[in-house]
């Protein structure tokens, strides 16, 4: 479906696209960004981020997740030091993609923008500007796309797609340490571990039932958080965030990763670690690896 998207785009990505431009340039200004893969030196640490395909599969025509990385300009007075944003596009969605980037650009703006005010940054305001951001784009679908469905759809099914909002829906995951603690939300089935020296501490446990997922979509009617808290990150802490790929993999054997981690920091391409663990992963544990995979890594994140 993902070339006959592209020979015939609906009208409406050109907006979200725009959209996510803008969110990109006005970022650059307050930090700097990594989007899908890459690394961000911190001050006492660093962030790295990659999202794989994953290994062959039929229900899935390009990669749903989506990942940005951002980090404060500001070395050491910044309220706000970083930020993740992780999205994993609702396979049944139609341009599900495209909504999983929106979500993760709108909310991190949200999130650095309001880091300047009093009440500092909030994921709920966060989650809020990500459903918003949402509900414009179903409302430019339906109203631009009229006549239009896609090239290997016929007319009727599109319209039920518009008519029951089966389009643009999300999972959310986001990660931010502001001060001396970091903070998590999320809605649906993103993962998020906790290392500190030799144990670990699951922050987000994924629910495998995948009929009882939450997501984003132009059509909530309320939105449902799975989970928010916030933890205090010391000089050994590593902070793994993943998507359900790789949490199938965290559930059955938690404690992997952090070998992995070693020795993919042994050496030194920090800004590649999370690349080289998901690689690592897909050599040594394929059969429980059967989605998109997206990993982010926060090391002693301040």
């Amino acid at each position: 479906m993902t070339q006959s998207i592209r020979n015939k785009p609906h009208p409406a990505l050109a907006g979200i696209q725009r959209v996510i431009r803008n969110h990109r340039q006005c970022l650059r200004r307050t930090g700097a960004v990594v989007s899908q893969s890459g690394g961000l030196a911190l001050p006492t640490g660093w962030l790295s981020g990659h999202s794989d395909f994953g290994p062959p599969q039929q229900d899935k025509p390009c990669n749903q997740d989506r990942l940005v990385l951002w980090r404060s300009r500001r070395k050491t007075s910044a309220p706000l030091h970083w930020v993740i944003a992780m999205a994993d596009g609702v396979t049944s969605s139609y341009h599900s993609e495209f909504a999983a980037g929106l979500v993760c650009w709108s909310a991190l703006r949200s999130l650095v923008d309001s880091a300047r005010q009093a009440h500092g940054s909030t994921g709920m305001n966060a989650v809020y500007a990500a459903a918003g951001a949402l509900r414009n784009a179903g409302m430019a679908y339906r109203r631009q796309g009229a006549g239009w469905h896609p090239p290997d759809e016929f007319s009727s099914t599109w319209k039920h797609r518009l008519a029951s909002g089966a389009f643009l829906q999300t999972t959310l995951t986001l990660a931010w340490c502001r001060d001396d603690r970091c903070h998590l939300i999320r809605i649906g089935d993103g993962g998020a571990t906790l290392y500190q020296s030799d144990s670990h501490r699951v922050l987000l446990p994924v629910n495998a039932d995948t009929q009882l997922v939450h997501a984003l979509g132009p059509d909530t009617p309320l939105i449902e958080i799975d989970d928010e808290l916030s933890v205090a990150l010391h000089g050994d802490s590593v902070l793994a965030v993943y998507t359900d790929g790789i949490a199938r993999h965290m559930q059955s054997d938690p404690g992997s990763m952090l070998g992995v981690l070693r020795r993919s920091l042994a050496t030194g391409n920090r800004c590649a670690t999370a690349s080289a663990i998901i690689e690592s992963l897909k050599q040594s544990d394929e059969e429980s690896l059967q989605d998109n995979l997206t990993l982010a890594i926060a090391i002693a994140g301040i």
